[in-house]
């Protein structure tokens, strides 16, 4: 039968049935759930004159800015009296999101309601108003479930109303990514880790469903830093709505504290692939990088710091003339800080003049080019996993200096190389 155009609403109280007399529903409403608070995990309450002949399909809908969006999420229920109740998790508007996060329309808000279909006939719920949850959550935080003790006040930067983290431990423990009895409601270092577990695993192609390994289009943009975002947070969601959950073989991938994002989140996803591709197959659970791109400072301090350590690395003539100027310095008993300036601006005088001290040190439009990446692994299997490396095509140096691994194609010895360094063509 053909759609009648449905009515534009303005308050989230207003009931419209269409067919009305036609239809056995009498009403139907959502009802929040108190303890899932904003993340949208809602009761949708139906009310019928009689038991429907059979089964009722609910379909989930919002209205944003005069628009309707069918949010893909069906069900079919069998019911059996008069009255009925169904659970059901309300996903943001992608463009509801995008307002807020990149317009900064903090007071703009989606209308969710669902379509009912029972006896041929098709029916809305009332009017949900909500607006986007809007909370970033990370490491020292805490929710209500937790806040009952002088420990845990309901005040301070670290309090956060509601029960927020305790639903998103909830969604990580139910796609194996958290390893917990239940949600405490306090995001701490496991719930860190398992978060930065996910959103590496959300980078990638791989998901498990159903006990069944499968490859889906990446959709994800997000960063693997641990921190529970609006898009990590609606990610997870959507993982919870496809019954995704954590690869029985996937790897982690940390990165070191050293690094802040925006040296991370250039590690393209094509690099991410293959070191964890490589990794799978050798049976690692996680591989630290320690370094990608470094701005002249950043190659300074590592410079000094190996230096520093009693680790004088080969270097090209422009790489060995800063470490000629920490030399000089040592001798002078200069200050850390008045070192590594120095050698900051002989990396720069050498920038100038189209020289690079190492091949980390590039600018970002070439690491964009030739992603450069030192990787710190476990001990065991290092051979085989620098044999996987090699197996791309995109990767075109791996550089060790790890004893008893002879020289293989693409893969070299390098005294002192403190790190695996991999050199990845994008």
């Amino acid at each position: 039968m053909a759609f009648k155009k449905y009515e534009v609403v303005s308050s989230s109280r207003d009931t419209i049935v269409l067919q009305k007399s036609a239809s056995p529903l009498k009403k139907a409403w959502f009802i929040p759930d108190e303890n899932i608070d904003f993340e949208k995990l809602c009761l949708l309450r139906m009310e019928f004159s009689s038991p429907p002949k059979s089964p009722v399909t609910i379909a989930l809908w919002a209205r944003y800015k005069g628009t309707e969006y069918d949010l893909d999420h069906k069900r079919e229920i069998q019911i059996t009296d008069t009255l009925s109740e169904e659970h059901l998790s309300l996903y943001y508007v992608d463009k509801h999101q995008a307002d807020i996060v990149n317009k900064g329309e903090k007071d703009v808000k989606a209308y969710y309601y669902a379509k009912i279909t029972a006896n041929g006939v098709v029916c809305k719920s009332e009017y949900l108003e909500m607006p986007i949850a809007g909370i970033v959550y990370k490491k020292g935080n805490y929710d209500d479930t937790v806040a009952t003790d002088a420990r845990h006040p309901k005040s301070g930067e670290n309090y956060k109303a509601g029960k927020g983290i305790t639903v998103l431990q909830r969604m990580l423990i139910s796609s194996k990514f958290l390893d917990i009895a239940s949600p405490t409601g306090n995001y701490g270092p496991k719930t860190e880790e398992a978060v930065k577990a996910f959103q590496t695993c959300a980078l990638g192609k791989e998901r498990q469903k159903r006990g069944v390994m499968i490859n889906v289009s990446v959709s994800f943009k997000g960063s693997a830093d641990g921190i529970a975002d609006i898009s990590t947070q609606e990610e997870l969601k959507y993982w919870s709505r496809m019954e995704y959950c954590k690869p029985a073989n996937s790897v982690t991938l940390n990165f070191s504290s050293s690094l802040d994002e925006g040296r991370k989140n250039l590690l393209s996803t094509k690099s991410r692939d293959i070191i964890t591709t490589a990794a799978k197959a050798v049976g690692y659970q996680s591989v630290m990088i320690n370094s990608t791109i470094r701005y002249p400072r950043q190659q300074a301090s590592a410079m000094y710091n190996n230096l520093k350590n009693g680790k004088r690395l080969s270097y090209a003539a422009p790489g060995m003339a800063v470490t000629n100027v920490w030399d000089d310095c040592q001798k002078k008993k200069l200050s850390k800080e008045d070192t590594i300036k120095k050698m900051v601006d002989k990396i720069d005088e050498f920038s100038k003049e189209g020289k690079r001290v190492s091949l980390h040190c590039v600018s970002e439009d070439e690491y964009k080019k030739m992603n450069i990446v030192d990787i710190d692994i476990p001990k065991t299997k290092t051979a085989d996993f620098l044999r996987e490396l090699a197996k791309s095509d995109c990767v075109v140096k791996i550089l060790h200096d790890i004893s008893g691994i002879k020289d293989e194609g693409k893969i070299k010895l390098l005294k002192k190389e403190p790190c695996i360094h991999v050199e990845i063509k994008q």
